[in-house]
């Protein structure tokens, strides 16, 4: 996977958050995704999914409006999560002390 950032699932969300309490989230979430090179993981995806879904979302998506923006996404690189890269992970953590997910 060639990107210069790495997204995880919380810049999504906010990307799509219509809360105007955090606007200034969702438009930082949005200039990110608009001017870097950023990638992804099939794990992101399915938790964003999920997330965007969800009941408990006061501005949740229907399945279809995730779903196209999943396939939208699914443009920038995307990291296939495998046990060898789980592995590898762990070795990284363990060797350098990081956090389990900085690892990753």
């Amino acid at each position: 996977m060639i990107a210069d950032v790495f997204i995880d699932t919380n810049i999504l969300l906010y990307a799509i958050d219509e809360d105007p309490a955090n606007a200034a989230k969702r438009q930082q979430a949005q200039r990110l995704l608009l001017a870097e090179l950023w990638g992804w993981s099939v794990q992101v995806a399915a938790e964003f999914y999920v997330n965007a879904t969800s009941v408990k979302r006061p501005f949740k998506l229907t399945a279809p409006e995730a779903l196209a923006l999943i396939e939208t996404w699914l443009a920038f690189p995307t990291l296939d999560l495998t046990p060898g890269l789980v592995r590898a992970a762990i070795d990284l953590q363990q060797r350098f002390q990081l956090n389990y997910w900085d690892a990753a």
